[in-house]
């Protein structure tokens, strides 16, 4: 007897229905070490990172970061284990720091149900662009790992921010530094959107005006960098508010990037070097107002670098405005004291400042719960 198309067809599905299925794996033990990190190497395919490097939670630390970075930068995720169905954020620590600096800013992510992963980087010997290099690379794995994801978010803090910004003008333009990877363009590493908060980065860099020394100037530059390069300091040395990393920063427009920056207002705090314009003297805040209003580039190059991260903050725009309506209101007048003031408070008043700082220093800006309750409203997908 011809058995028919039909019940072919039929006879198929019931022996599919049929056929035993493995068991659900069972789910992984969660205790209270269950934050601990997990790293990656190698390329994410079909969104299967191989996680294959397992960190406890006290190992985010300088050790920790020296052992893993002896094969090169890494992402290593935090909390829970692998999900492409979270949104990812990336935190990036500072100089002279290790991870688990930002580790309250990631137990906060982690209870948002996001996906954390902590850059991994030698932040004493290696420069800003190569860092930023390298966390282009393990962006763009990133992203094949999380192919559902609206968008990707950056945390970084001081330096870090250097570096989150160098890696995503590499994606962007490899070319921005002359030694930059000629084959990296991929544009916010291939995600649809990416949003940057970066805490108290010192954007203006460090003077160098000894520099303008006759005769001995450039003698003593020669050998400051000499002492900087044969002590490993290389990420140091570029921090010069000269250093072509710091010029160049900001000459790439990142289209579909979100950038912010929120600082410290570290009024006593005499360690920290000047991050905003409270810290700012009035010839500085002086250019900073004739920059705004009349777009005329200052001549000091700290004030230049900071003004540069200005233009491309998405509240450049905003602060503009806000400037204005203090000149037309007659509150920044000929009076150039009264005119830096009223610069300040247009910026830095903690209810109605366009960039609000958070209360407190560069160290304690990472962990204060007014940092992390704005992260996480900002940040909220």
């Amino acid at each position: 007897m011809s058995i028919t198309a039909a019940q072919r067809i039929f006879l198929r599905q019931l022996a599919l229905a049929q056929t035993p299925t493995a068991p659900p794996a069972p789910p992984a033990a969660i205790d209270k070490m269950a934050a601990a990190p997990t790293a990656y190497s190698g390329e994410m395919k079909s969104a299967k990172p191989p996680f294959d490097v397992a960190l406890t939670e006290i190992e985010l630390n300088d050790a920790a970061e020296a052992a893993m970075t002896k094969d090169g930068p890494k992402l290593v995720q935090y909390g829970g284990t692998y999900d492409p169905t979270k949104e990812p954020i990336v935190l990036v620590h500072g100089m002279a720091g290790f991870p688990g600096h930002m580790k309250d800013i990631a137990d906060r992510f982690v209870k948002e149900g996001r996906q954390v992963y902590f850059y991994f980087y030698d932040d004493h010997c290696s420069a800003a662009q190569k860092s930023g290099r390298s966390l282009a690379i393990q962006l763009k794995k990133l992203n094949a790992a999380y192919p559902q994801s609206k968008g990707l978010d950056i945390v970084a803090h001081s330096f870090g921010g250097i570096v989150a910004r160098a890696a995503l003008s590499s994606l962007e333009d490899p070319n921005w530094l002359k030694d930059d990877c000629k084959n990296l363009r991929h544009p916010r590493g291939g995600f649809p959107e990416v949003r940057v908060r970066s805490l108290d980065t010192p954007w203006q860099g460090y003077g160098t005006f000894w520099i303008n020394v006759p005769v001995a100037g450039p003698i003593i530059y020669g050998i400051v960098h000499a002492v900087f390069f044969l002590i490993g300091k290389n990420a140091a040395w570029e921090m010069r508010a000269v250093s072509e990393t710091l010029e160049k920063l900001f000459a790439t427009a990142l289209p579909g990037v979100q950038e912010q920056t929120i600082s410290a207002t570290q009024k006593e705090d005499a360690r920290d070097p000047e991050r905003s314009l409270e810290d700012m003297d009035e010839d500085d805040r002086l250019a900073v107002i004739n920059f705004l209003l009349y777009r005329i580039e200052p001549s000091d190059p700290r004030v230049r670098n900071w003004c540069n991260m200005l233009k491309r903050d998405s509240r450049f725009a905003e602060a503009i405005a806000a400037v204005q309506a203090e000149v037309d209101s007659g509150r920044i007048s000929d009076d150039d004291a009264k005119r830096t003031e009223a610069l300040v408070d247009v910026f830095q008043n903690p209810k109605t400042g366009v960039m609000k700082p958070i209360a407190g220093d560069h160290m304690s800006i990472r962990n204060d719960p007014v940092t992390l309750d704005r992260l996480a409203s900002e940040l909220k997908r």
